[in-house]
């Protein structure tokens, strides 16, 4: 009987896989994995897998129980076979995965926010595609209100928030239910592996960091009491510990 706290499970409306080879479920807050993804792969799959997970199809992923993606994407499905082996990898991400790839979309708007905060303004973007943002330790002044800002032509909800965020030193990362989250960055210790409790195998590689902050620029519109290089070299900074 396989270990449960071995197992991933997919679960589809159409019922549950769990015959994996490889299993890869991978975050973090830089560009362009900050949103969670998946992979995964199995020899031989059965007719119902093939039938289930195609492109689109929606899916729970759950590690030892645990539900780490609830109602994500299977983006891509590869397959591989000669005359006497049958392969399938497929890959996927969160319901967040979607802000990346559309338009902000304000029916009714101008697309224009006056003294609206981080979390208004990304909220308001989000509501159409059934998502949610919240601020989770974020640095100070985090929650001040833009003066003004604008919808560039073409922007996606991710790059409206990035570009805000930016502003503000906050750090983004998406929750299993697709929820966006802007914190500080480094104040949690997150997942702790301890050798001969929680670790089959690993690969390991630790590397100076090569400074010890880093400066985020960007720009807002200017107004008549907000003008010159107030407006065009708004700038966070954020302090990084021996690389963390």
């Amino acid at each position: 009987m396989p270990n449960p706290n071995l197992v991933c499970e997919v679960r589809t409306d159409g019922g549950t896989f769990t015959n994996w080879l490889t299993v890869a479920v991978s975050q973090s807050f830089s560009e362009p994995n900050w949103n969670r993804h998946f992979r995964l792969t199995c020899a031989e799959p059965s007719e119902g897998l093939l039938q289930r997970l195609v492109p689109g199809s929606r899916v729970d992923i759950a590690l030892a129980g645990k539900v780490v993606i609830a109602r994500g994407y299977v983006k891509s499905r590869q397959a591989a076979y000669d005359a006497n082996r049958h392969a399938v990898q497929i890959d996927g991400y969160s319901q967040a995965g979607l802000i990346s790839n559309v338009s902000v979309n304000t029916p009714g708007q101008t697309g224009q926010y006056r003294g609206y905060t981080l979390e208004q303004i990304a909220n308001g973007v989000l509501k159409p595609h059934g998502l949610k943002f919240r601020l989770d330790k974020p640095p100070a002044g985090a929650d001040h209100p833009f003066p003004q800002v604008m919808v560039r032509h073409g922007e996606s909800p991710f790059e409206l928030i990035q570009r805000l965020c930016r502003q503000r030193g906050v750090w983004i990362s998406a929750d299993a239910d697709g929820t966006i989250v802007g914190s500080g960055g480094g104040t949690s210790k997150g997942i702790v592996f301890q050798e001969g409790r929680n670790i089959l195998a690993a690969n390991c590689r630790i590397e100076m960091p090569e400074v010890d902050k880093i400066i985020i620029s960007g720009q807002q519109p200017g107004t008549d009491t907000l003008f010159g290089n107030r407006a065009a070299e708004v700038g966070a900074n954020v302090a990084t510990t021996n690389g963390v």
